[in-house]
């Protein structure tokens, strides 16, 4: 069935309605946090030299997450960090990123994207779309 029509059914009260898409939301919510909390735990191959990320004041970004000293996740630093930043750095170098985490950037975002296009509350789609074609470009 179409999510729509579970929201229209006759036999669902408006406020079961609302709980509902409550309920959807929370699950939703806690589903990305998981993904995006396990990801970068899980990829031993992300751990990157930190040098080679820096801002544009050359202050080395650091996101150890399970890294060793003098080291930077490079999906955690994508994944926890602010999306333009992320957008910034694969579309002024993408060689500084591995090809995988390049790849499990664009799938994670594109899955969640097609997850939370249809939610409840408004979410933009604008930044993880560019973020999308840019870890896949």
């Amino acid at each position: 069935k179409k999510r729509g029509e579970i929201y229209a059914r006759e036999g669902i009260s408006k406020k079961r309605g609302v709980i509902i898409k409550l309920v959807e939301v929370m699950f939703l919510s806690l589903l990305t946090s998981v993904i995006i909390f396990v990801v970068p735990l899980a990829t031993s191959w992300s751990c990157k030299n930190a040098l080679a990320f820096q801002d544009e004041d050359n202050e080395v970004i650091e996101h150890r997450y399970n890294c060793g000293v003098d080291q930077t996740n490079e999906l955690a630093m994508v994944l926890f960090g602010k999306r333009d930043d992320a957008i910034l750095h694969i579309l002024t170098d993408p060689t500084k990123f591995d090809p995988r985490s390049l790849i499990s950037v664009g799938v994670i975002f594109f899955f969640l994207m097609i997850l939370t296009f249809g939610v409840s509350i408004p979410s933009g789609i604008f930044m993880p779309t560019i973020l999308v074609g840019s870890a896949f470009g």
